[in-house]
């Protein structure tokens, strides 16, 4: 039964090491474009160690354009905590591999402040779009801040597209 267990190991690494060349060209022609992040995305945050931590939802316009409303439980710096609401508008690039960037203007709670992340769509899927027909859009994305914001942490940011909703 142990030799049986072994050969399936064996061979199931020997299909995984063939089949990467192959997965590796299709991610790195997976024609990607701004269009691909369109629609409203759940969002985890969490910064320094899940110190601070921020939910909330990011609406991609499907050309470029973006708007943010997130909730962040920080600290306060005085042992105590805080609740920030960021709400902020911005622009987002996605290259054909699915990396890009996301900036972000804060109008609340630094009204000005820019926060600049990096992505990269980490799950897709062909949707009907009633603008666009079928159309490959990203479903799952990671980013992470370039540089430490108002709650003095680098954030991450795992985002979870909402599925449609019929009314």
């Amino acid at each position: 039964m142990q030799s049986t267990n072994v050969v399936l190991a064996i061979a199931a690494c020997a299909v995984l090491t063939a089949a990467s060349p192959l997965i590796a060209q299709q991610r790195a022609g997976s024609g990607f474009s701004v269009a691909s992040l369109n629609g409203a995305y759940g969002v985890h945050e969490s910064g320094d160690g899940s110190v601070a931590v921020g939910l909330g939802v990011i609406e991609y316009d499907g050309a470029g354009r973006a708007s943010r409303k997130i909730t962040v439980n920080s600290p306060d710096g005085q042992g105590g905590r805080r609740l920030l609401v960021f709400e902020s508008t911005g622009t987002y690039t996605v290259n054909p591999d699915g990396t890009g960037t996301a900036t972000f203007i804060n109008s609340a709670p630094n009204p000005g402040a820019v926060d600049t992340f990096d992505l990269v769509v980490t799950g897709s899927a062909v949707l009907w779009l009633p603008e666009r027909g079928h159309s490959r859009v990203a479903v799952e994305l990671f980013a992470a801040q370039r540089e430490s914001g108002v709650t003095v942490s680098l954030v991450t940011s795992l985002q979870k597209r909402i599925a449609d909703v019929a009314h």
